[in-house]
């Protein structure tokens, strides 16, 4: 069971898939068709990106390098070569899938995702180096990618769909700082700055919490209820897992990479179960 759950997550397919459900909320907030070849598109390229910069950072670790993280795919190194050239291949196809609309905005996010995971800015840096970026970057472009894109294929007006990614983009912004804080020693050996480091554990977390509280406040005001519930509902389920962190419970890895990713999951499984109980 233990060796099942290793794989799903730090195989990369639990946050692919934490992604095509994020984006697929979506759809049903706006009670829209689903573009299953632009989920399974954005999905794999989550997957293909995750795997690329798990490849790319292990030699970047040092002495943390037996956490079981990175022991996992220091010992796993082949298969995930593999992935990521069967990743390739389902990419290329899935690409003749997409309107050319969404493949020039896709576009955007797929230079910046490469410039966050790949050493070749000056002096062999990442975009992911420059701390007072990093976060914005991810936030930035799931909102985008999972929220925007979709809704501005779909005619949904600006008026609406750029609310709608804001609020999507600072939901991830509050549900990614405690990972910073997860990354403290790792960071600390490859000199980088992080919110974590900068702020220490318990601002930052208290920063992701004052974030989560915001984007409830913000979907109240600015949506219909049955868009704003199934966020407001997945912010604090995500806000009581703060607390565990806040409160100095001890978490392993799988609280971070299955939990906290799984947030992502969330309003699209509260969706479903209230028009179930309707």
């Amino acid at each position: 069971m233990n060796d099942a759950l290793d794989w799903w997550v730090y195989g990369s397919f639990h946050i692919a898939f934490c992604v095509f459900a994020f984006a697929t909320y979506t759809y049903l907030a706006y009670e829209l068709i689903p573009n299953y070849y632009y989920l399974a598109f954005i999905s794999n390229s989550t997957f293909l990106v995750y795997s690329c910069h798990k490849l790319l950072g292990i030699k970047r670790v040092g002495e943390v390098a037996s956490r079981k993280r990175f022991r996992i795919v220091k010992e796993h190194t082949k298969h995930i070569i593999i992935y990521v050239l069967t990743s390739l291949i389902i990419e290329f196809c899935l690409l003749f899938m997409l309107s050319w609309n969404a493949f020039l905005l896709l576009s955007l996010a797929a230079v910046t995702s490469i410039l966050y995971i790949s050493p070749i800015l000056p002096k062999r840096k990442r975009l992911r180096d420059f701390w007072y970026i990093k976060i914005f970057l991810i936030a930035g472009v799931f909102g985008f990618v999972c929220a925007y894109i979709p809704l501005h294929n779909a005619n949904v007006s600006s008026m609406e769909s750029i609310p709608f990614s804001f609020m999507q983009a600072f939901f991830v912004f509050g549900l990614t700082i405690p990972f910073d804080v997860r990354d403290i020693e790792v960071d600390k050996i490859d000199n980088n700055v992080s919110l974590a480091t900068y702020f220490g554990k318990k601002k930052s977390i208290l920063l992701s919490l004052l974030t989560l509280f915001g984007v409830v406040v913000f979907s109240l005001l600015s949506f219909k209820l049955i868009i704003a519930f199934p966020i407001i509902i997945t912010s604090f389920a995500t806000c009581f897992l703060l607390l565990l962190l806040y409160l100095q419970y001890k978490v392993t890895d799988l609280y971070y990479t299955f939990l906290l990713d799984g947030m992502l999951i969330f309003p699209s499984l509260t969706y479903l179960f209230k028009h179930f109980l309707e």
